[in-house]
């Protein structure tokens, strides 16, 4: 019992004595500073290689959200230089708050439903917009629960999304 303990209480000074920082660390090993930082710009310089850059631009806005959103709708895009689309969405033209608005996200070439709960009457809204081709969508009715309606998920913009690798 006595040896556990005793070895125990070896690990524990072994454990303090570890370097807590960089500074700790250059003078525990006889580091020089600069080999240390050059080792952390490679580091740095590495992940920024290969790190992906979004490029964004909105190519849709609705002119008049406060209005219902009619089935067969049409949503034109300024044009197709984009991987993946964000459609945001307002809940409702009931509870038309353009501040509380949601996204949802699609790849392109496919089509992007629209859904929310609403979170004081647990009512489920939904609407899909078909993809037509690169640069057209055509919105569904409106669904609120198992009835159309055309005044929910209202869609505000569309935002195209283009990934670059540096």
């Amino acid at each position: 019992m006595f040896e556990k303990i005793n070895k125990v209480r070896k690990i524990d000074r072994q454990d303090r004595m570890q370097p807590k920082n960089a500074e700790e660390m250059i003078k525990k090993y006889s580091l020089e500073s600069m080999k240390l930082y050059d080792y952390l710009d490679k580091m740095v310089d590495y992940i920024n290689l290969k790190s992906e850059i979004k490029v964004s631009e909105v190519l849709w806005e609705n002119p008049n959200p406060s209005i219902a959103f009619e089935d067969n709708t049409i949503i034109n895009l300024k044009n197709s230089n984009y991987d993946y689309l964000e459609v945001f969405f307002i809940f409702s033209i009931s509870e038309a708050n353009l501040k509380n608005q949601q996204s949802t996200s699609c790849i392109k070439g496919n089509s992007v439903t629209l859904y929310s709960i609403g979170y004081s009457t647990g009512a489920m809204v939904r609407r899909i917009l078909d993809y037509v081709d690169d640069v057209t969508y055509k919105a569904r009715n409106g669904r609120r629960d198992s009835s159309n309606n055309n005044e929910c998920c209202i869609p505000i913009k569309v935002v195209g999304h283009k990934l670059t690798i540096k």
